[in-house]
């Protein structure tokens, strides 16, 4: 509710009160996840969200009621750790389980990062059938970055319903139509 009403301070306050009684409850440390993604504080947000997926499996009994298995998806949480890593792909490291603040100016770390993401993103897709506009588009960019614009064709096209809203996205499927030889004219 917090979230969706923009109030940040109130949503932390309630997650402190939350994880003070069920510290293993994974939506909890979801949403404290999301709090620090919204925050805009990368590896706070990695920590809980990580913590979550280690978590699921021991839920508290309240959780194995319908409600909660039909509402609580591991696939938007790995969607979060691929966005880390897609949106702040030049500002974090991973260094094993853990992740730094840390200005990326090599190619290849930033690479890393943007492999990183796609790795959270196939999991959320193909693991848990977790999808959302946002999840096909970035996946799409990360593979035309890695020049496979066929793949990059293929999951935007996912996105039709948001062409009309979206001329940078017009843009991007014509550059990969382009580039996978689907553009030219025989």
């Amino acid at each position: 509710y917090h979230l969706v009403k923009n109030n940040l301070m109130e949503m932390d306050r309630y997650l402190d009160e939350v994880l003070a009684i069920q510290p293993d409850y994974y939506s909890a440390l979801h949403l404290k996840g999301e709090y620090y993604y919204n925050a805009k504080e990368p590896v706070k947000a990695y920590k809980f969200l990580n913590e979550a997926l280690n978590k699921f499996k021991y839920q508290p009994d309240f959780t194995k009621d319908e409600f909660y298995r039909e509402t609580e998806n591991c696939g938007k949480t790995h969607m979060y750790l691929g966005n880390i890593f897609y949106y702040y792909f030049d500002k974090v490291k991973s260094r094993g389980s853990e992740l730094d603040d840390e200005i990326i100016d090599d190619k290849i770390q930033k690479m890393e990062n943007y492999n990183s993401a796609l790795t959270h993103y196939t999991t959320a897709l193909n693991d848990f059938n977790y999808s959302s506009s946002e999840l096909y588009y970035n996946m799409g960019r990360i593979c035309y970055l890695k020049e496979q614009y066929t793949l990059a064709l293929n999951l935007w096209l996912h996105l039709y319903d948001d062409f009309v809203k979206s001329p940078e996205l017009m843009l991007a499927l014509g550059n990969a139509f382009y580039n996978s030889g689907n553009g030219t004219t025989q």
